[in-house]
């Protein structure tokens, strides 16, 4: 009977707390933008590979969109969507609510030197950034030559 307790201690126990990491630090942390929860010193990760990016498992993920600035339009929702994030391959941005007649795009790289710029047609356009180098970059939308909001791209 004890040999059945011990063998029971032995291989149940520990996959109780498969679902922990030993972390230095961590929390959560909210404010008027909204909550992000954080951990720091977690030692092991599964990092996964492939021609669209890369993902580690275990390892909370970091969001680098910032929303430079922009104009208050009524009506308006601009959005940036990357995949995956930081990106590798494209961007993806949808304007919803608002006349895409006179709504144009400028990219621009770290320093502010013009790279890309165009008129926006649909209210989803991808952005192929393969031939790109990683640097981080910015995405200036503008309507009637008025800036509506400017995007912090990272490439990797």
């Amino acid at each position: 009977m004890k040999k059945t307790i011990l063998l029971f201690l032995l291989f149940c126990l520990p996959k109780l707390m498969a679902q922990q990491t030993v972390n230095a630090s961590g929390g959560n942390a909210t404010g008027a933008g909204g909550s992000s929860s954080y951990s720091i010193g977690q030692i092991t990760y599964n990092e996964q590979t492939g021609s669209g990016g890369s993902i580690n498992q275990g390892v909370q993920q970091s969001v680098e969109i910032f929303t430079l600035s922009g104009t208050a339009f009524e009506n308006i929702k601009l959005e940036a969507l990357v995949y995956p994030n930081p990106t590798i391959s494209s961007v993806i941005l949808k304007i919803s609510n608002f006349n895409l007649d006179e709504v144009t795009y400028q990219w621009f790289d770290i320093q502010g030197k013009p790279i890309k710029s165009g008129k926006i047609s649909n209210e989803e356009t991808v952005f192929n950034m393969e031939s790109y180098p990683s640097a981080i970059y910015i995405l200036k939308i503008n309507s009637n030559n008025k800036e509506l909001k400017t995007f912090k791209i990272i490439k990797n």
